[in-house]
């Protein structure tokens, strides 16, 4: 069977399955009303599902995932309507060991010139893109650099872990605690 077709039939199963969490009362369907009060910033690496990780299930958190799961101004918009919208008090940033972006990191200029010879120029694109060279040191620099933006609510906490493709572990490295109100 053609990928497409196991994908369409996925969501067939899937369309079954959320109509029965909807009857059950499981499903939430208003933006402004999570379960969990949640966003989860990682990578977009196929071997990190914080869903499953973190136990999150449908309505329980946002993820905003970005190549290596970075702090920059691409992920902005994303993190001020789950801030502000869906009302999350926890942000949590993961990363994790053998990145792509750790690999792109290495190669970055060559790859940009690859694609200037083409007539792509993709400078802009990768301007603030930060390679990971140290997990856990990204990790407490994008926690603060969270912290740090204007933006960033005084009543969120923030907390940065580091994750393990080859083991499943999943290390807390720093948190920030929320400035003001309860902790979440």
């Amino acid at each position: 069977m053609p990928l497409i077709d196991q994908l369409k039939d996925s969501a067939a199963k899937w369309k079954a399955e959320f109509q029965q969490l909807d009857k059950e009362g499981k499903l939430v369907k208003q933006l402004a009303t999570m379960k969990k009060p949640i966003v989860v910033l990682c990578c977009m690496d196929h071997r990190v599902i914080p869903e499953k990780i973190l136990g999150l299930g449908v309505g329980e958190a946002e993820v905003i995932r970005n190549g290596g799961g970075r702090v920059n101004k691409s992920l902005l918009p994303s993190f001020v309507i789950t801030q502000d919208l869906c009302q999350c008090k926890l942000a949590v940033v993961i990363h994790h060991n053998d990145c792509g972006s750790c690999h792109l990191g290495q190669r970055k200029n060559e790859i940009l010139q690859e694609y200037k010879a083409k007539g792509i120029d993709l400078s802009d694109a990768f301007a603030d893109w930060e390679p990971i060279t140290d997990v856990k040191g990204s990790v407490v620099e994008d926690v603060k650099k969270l912290r740090d933006l204007p933006m960033v609510r005084d009543d969120v906490a923030i907390y940065g872990f580091a994750y393990d493709v080859n083991t499943g572990e999943l290390e807390e490295v720093t948190h920030d605690p929320a400035k003001t109100g309860n902790q979440p």
